[in-house]
C-alpha cells in the first residue's frame, strides 16, 4: 500500500510544466462573469436559477483547489485566485483555509477531516453525515422512516431542497451579521470594520 501511495504521490510538490489548472480557473471565471452579468444586470431570470447551484459548486471547488496547491505554478496568480475564491465563498474560507487570526499557520477543519476522515468526533464533516437530514448517507446516521424511500426522492432533495434550506440558513445569517453592525463597541465583540467586511463578503456570496 505505501509504495503504490509513494507513486501516486511523488512529483505532486513539484511545479507543473503547464499552467493548465490556471488556465481553465480563469476560463471558468470568465464565463462565471458572463453569468453573472446575463442574470443580474440583463434580469436573465431562467439562466440564473438553472445555473446558480452549478457555480456555487464550482466556486467551492475553486476555493478547495486553490487550499490543496493545485493553482502552484505562480505564487502570485495563486494569491489572485486564493482572494476571489474566498471572496465568492466567503463562508467556506474558514473551514478551507482557518481561522483568520491564525494566517495559514497549523490545520484548518479540511485538513483534518483528511486526516480524520469519517472518524467519529474527530472529523469536523461528522456532523453534516450523522444529523437529522433527509438523505442518510453514512451507517452512523440515525434512521428516520423518511430513509425508506430516499432512493426515490434523493435527486429533487439534493437539488432542490437543500440548496433551498442552504439558501434561508445563509439569509438568517446574514440578517445577524447585520444586526451585529448595530452593536455597541465592546472587547467581547469584533471590531467594527471586521463585522463590516463578514457582512459584505456573506452580502457578496448570498447574490452571487
Amino acid at each position: 500500500f505505501q509504495e503504490t501511495l509513494n507513486s501516486r504521490v511523488s512529483g505532486l510538490e513539484a511545479t507543473p510544466r503547464w499552467m493548465l489548472a490556471e488556465a481553465v480557473s480563469i476560463i471558468m471565471m470568465l464565463a462565471f462573469l458572463v453569468w453573472a452579468a446575463l442574470s443580474y444586470a440583463l434580469g436573465w431570470w431562467r439562466l440564473n436559477i438553472a445555473f446558480a447551484w452549478f457555480w456555487w459548486r464550482h466556486l467551492d471547488s475553486g476555493l478547495h483547489s486553490v487550499v490543496h496547491g493545485d493553482f502552484r505554478s505562480s505564487s502570485l496568480l495563486h494569491r489572485v485566485l486564493r482572494s476571489i475564491y474566498g471572496a465568492l465563498s466567503h463562508r467556506a474560507l474558514e473551514y478551507y483555509h482557518g481561522e483568520p487570526h491564525l494566517r495559514g499557520v497549523g490545520m484548518s477543519k479540511h485538513f483534518w477531516h483528511h486526516i480524520r476522515t469519517n472518524e467519529a468526533s474527530q472529523d469536523p464533516d461528522w456532523s453534516t453525515m450523522t444529523g437529522i437530514v433527509w438523505v442518510r448517507r453514512h451507517s452512523s446516521a440515525r434512521w428516520h422512516r423518511c430513509h425508506e424511500w430516499q432512493s426515490w426522492y434523493w435527486m429533487p432533495v439534493t437539488t432542490i431542497v437543500e440548496p433551498c434550506l442552504e439558501l434561508i440558513h445563509v439569509s438568517i445569517l446574514l440578517l445577524e451579521h447585520i444586526a451585529s453592525l448595530l452593536e455597541p463597541p465592546s472587547t467581547a465583540t469584533p471590531r467594527l470594520s471586521q463585522r463590516l467586511a463578514a457582512c459584505l463578503g456573506l452580502c457578496g456570496e448570498l447574490l452571487f
